[in-house]
């Protein structure tokens, strides 16, 4: 394409992202403005075909969404990261035990191989699942519409499921966020702190792009938080209006959006059977795991934060989910990265010598 129809497209993708965003809003989908931004792109490109989204929007996403995670970061959530180690690892676990009995499971009902399935049901970033599944000899091409299945099912599904489970098994948090939705709002004022906004802004561009830079997982998302966090807990002069959180909510949304195409549609015809149970099968051990990690005594980490931190989504669109859903948002990434590091760095090696160990 030549240059003027990218910038026409990609107006046209901001625009029909921003009013379906703003539909979601005003039907309270749970995170109305990323789930309208991207049922909306989607329905458009399926029908048209000239939605356009730069891949580094999704840094910027990120970037903001670490923006928003640092600032919720205080010195008692450092003192906390150590009582996280245990609850990581239980979720880990966890995912990697589902992973490996649908890497079992998914080759008797599709045909796929164990490779195959094994990185098609991976809880990792669809970008590092899809690149790494061509080193281990998986098919290329299924790994990445099971992945963005998988990606689409939790943004667009789990809140649903989360906010009933919520009101069923997490009455004070409950009681919170309708308390929160009740009170008259109170908006915080960016009158007077525009240098505030472009430092905290200018903070989070460095630290995310040396995070992107590095490769570190979620690195843009990562890093731009703990450069926020560190000096906002130093000065206490970070901050950024709740509306850049809206527009990040959009852009994630028609980032998600951009990928669903006919092609995509066609492939997922003959891959629904092992799509719809790896799916159950993560909302089962979600499911499990939370209840499993909140039954401790002393649990670190309440209801709803653990079944966000216990959901193989995005780590930017879950963090931008929690924040309107209640749970605690810095101890989610937290967990998360966890998730991404073992991923993309143990389970690669794991799947590796599981295939070579039965000779497939």
């Amino acid at each position: 394409m030549k240059l003027n129809e990218i910038m026409i497209h990609l107006l046209i993708t901001i625009v029909v992202s921003a009013i379906s965003g703003y539909i979601g809003l005003k039907l309270k989908l749970p995170v109305g403005a990323l789930l309208g931004a991207m049922f909306g792109v989607a329905f458009f490109n399926l029908f048209t075909g000239i939605v356009y989204m730069p891949s580094v929007a999704k840094i910027y996403v990120q970037m903001i969404a670490g923006t928003f995670l640092g600032l919720g970061v205080k010195k008692e959530n450092l003192r906390d990261i150590k009582s996280l180690i245990r609850p990581t690892l239980i979720i880990v676990t966890a995912l990697f035990i589902m992973n490996i009995t649908m890497g079992f499971i998914l080759p008797a009902i599709s045909g796929m191989t164990l490779r195959t399935a094994l990185l098609s049901s991976a809880p990792g970033g669809v970008m590092d699942t899809t690149m790494i599944s061509e080193g281990l000899g998986a098919d290329q091409s299924i790994v990445a519409i099971m992945q963005l299945t998988r990606l689409l099912t939790v943004v667009g599904f789990f809140p649903l499921y989360f906010r009933y489970m919520q009101s069923r098994f997490d009455k004070v948090r409950t009681d919170s966020i309708n308390a929160e939705t009740n009170m008259p709002k109170v908006k915080a004022s960016a009158k007077g702190r525009e240098l505030d906004i472009i430092i905290t802004l200018l903070i989070a561009f460095v630290g995310g792009t040396i995070g992107n830079w590095v490769k570190f997982p979620a690195g843009a998302l990562a890093f731009a938080m703990f450069a926020v966090a560190a000096y906002n807990i130093k000065t206490g002069k970070a901050f950024l209006p709740m509306y850049f959180k809206r527009i990040a909510q959009v852009f994630a949304g028609a980032v998600l959006g951009v990928g669903i195409d006919m092609m995509v549609v066609l492939k997922l015809k003959t891959l629904v059977l092992p799509a719809v149970i790896m799916m159950a099968a993560y909302l089962l051990t979600c499911t499990i795991v939370t209840f499993l990690i909140t039954s401790k005594k002393n649990c670190p980490i309440d209801f709803t934060t653990t079944m966000f931190a216990s959901s193989p989504g995005g780590i930017s669109d879950l963090a931008l989910i929690a924040m309107d859903m209640g749970g605690d948002s810095p101890q989610i990434a937290i967990l998360q990265l966890g998730r991404m590091i073992a991923v993309v760095s143990v389970f690669p090696i794991l799947y590796n010598m599981l295939a070579n160990f039965l000779g497939v």
